[in-house]
């Protein structure tokens, strides 16, 4: 009886993870902007798309490094 429980309890849960990312683009990474033609030619030598992809998932990781930082230095501060 307990297993069926829980099953249903982490069948809900997964349903409802599910949903919410299902919400979420395929990618965040995708960059659609309008590229001018000298853009073109110089992505042939130096992968700027790939270089500005990259940044911005660093970018990215380091804002979530700091909030969760930030957080847990204020669940310190308020432990104490």
């Amino acid at each position: 009886m307990l297993v069926r429980i829980l099953n249903g309890i982490f069948y809900l849960i997964g349903s409802l993870l599910q949903g919410l990312l299902n919400l979420l683009p395929n990618t965040p990474f995708n960059v659609d902007i309008d590229i001018p033609s000298w853009a073109r030619v110089v992505g042939y030598v130096v992968p700027w798309q790939e270089m500005l992809m990259v940044f911005t998932a660093y970018l990215s990781a380091v804002g979530v490094y700091m909030a969760v930082r930030i957080l847990l230095r204020w669940v310190k501060a308020v432990g104490q």
